[in-house]
């Protein structure tokens, strides 16, 4: 211990026995007042107020005399702060209660599993979007083929039709033509209605048996 602080321990050890001679002086001045002001009057129409309520006023008025009397403490300078003890020191932060610990541990465990399902959520998302445009893109081509092979199909039936009309047409014109000849028509006739016929027909024929 330094020698201010023995000083300053001393000083307060002086203050508090000053106070306490000066609280008995105060009291006999006030059992003196009493008896000066009671005195000569008779005991029968004075009574006296009991004991506890007496005590208990004179032991409040000691203590608002103690709290006023008291000098007031000042604080301590940083010089007498670093000179207080070492086990008295505030040396570290006080650590945080159990509750707030728990309160981070549960923010922290709330945030992650947070991250993860917002993880989760995008590769979902990105998986769904994968396989909708593998099915898109699946769909397109099929489409694409299913109408190259209706083209394909049109295509064939035109060209059936056409030769079917053709072989019609052919017989047809086999048939007129055989006609023509057995009603004994010269070669400049049946030529002539051979020619009609094709242009009616729509069909080229280099000889009459096509």
């Amino acid at each position: 211990m330094e020698v201010g602080e023995e000083e300053e321990i001393e000083e307060e050890e002086e203050d508090g026995e000053e106070q306490v001679d000066d609280m008995g002086q105060e009291d006999e001045e006030e059992d003196e007042t009493l008896i000066r002001r009671y005195k000569g009057k008779s005991f029968t129409s004075y009574r006296s107020p009991p004991l506890s309520s007496r005590s208990s006023t004179v032991s409040k008025r000691r203590r608002s005399r103690e709290r006023s009397d008291s000098p007031k403490v000042p604080s301590k300078t940083g010089s007498e702060r670093r000179r207080s003890p070492v086990g008295m020191r505030n040396e570290h932060p006080p650590e945080k209660s159990r509750t707030a610990t728990n309160c981070d541990n549960v923010r922290t465990i709330m945030a992650e599993r947070f991250s993860e399902m917002r993880k989760f959520e995008d590769e979902k998302w990105e998986r769904e979007k994968m396989l909708e445009d593998e099915r898109w893109q699946r769909q397109k081509e099929l489409d694409k083929e299913k109408q190259e092979l209706e083209e394909k199909r049109e295509q064939a039936r035109q060209q059936e039709d056409q030769q079917k009309r053709l072989h019609e047409g052919r017989l047809l014109r086999t048939k007129f033509w055989m006609s023509l000849v057995e009603k004994d028509k010269s070669e400049d006739e049946i030529a002539r209605y051979m020619s009609i016929f094709d242009a009616s027909m729509g069909i080229e024929a280099s000889s009459p048996t096509l």
